[in-house]
């Protein structure tokens, strides 16, 4: 039961950024740019939270091959969510491809952090 909640504590507030994005998502174009910026505000906060969760629980329990590249994964889904962000805000060339990238990267992160969570928790 511990490591459920120690997996809830880390992503639920980035699950209420896929929240605020989904709203985004539904009310069209352009953007409501207070619900546009809460959502980008919600998203740094909860990865950088993520980051320091994931930090300590290495600290205390140390990481083995897997935990560094699910790491890496993470960090690349990361990645891939802020610069997909970025051209999606500029509405410009490969706006389908980065949507959809945008749409599948929060996936990848929390199964990966999932995994990562689970494995350094238990």
């Amino acid at each position: 039961m511990d490591i459920l909640v120690k997996m809830l504590k880390v992503e639920l507030p980035f699950l209420l950024s896929i929240a605020t994005g989904l709203c985004l998502t539904r009310s069209g174009g352009p953007f409501n740019t207070a619900l546009f910026t809460i959502h980008k505000l919600i998203a740094l906060a909860s990865i950088v939270y993520m980051a320091i969760v994931i930090r300590n629980l290495l600290k205390v329990n140390g990481g083995n091959r897997l935990i560094w590249i699910l790491i890496f994964v993470a960090v690349c889904s990361v990645l891939l969510l802020f610069v997909s962000c970025g051209f999606l805000s500029l509405k410009k060339s490969a706006y389908h491809l980065m949507l959809t990238m945008h749409s599948l990267a929060p996936i990848v992160t929390l199964a990966t952090v999932s995994a990562i969570v689970y494995l350094l928790a238990r």
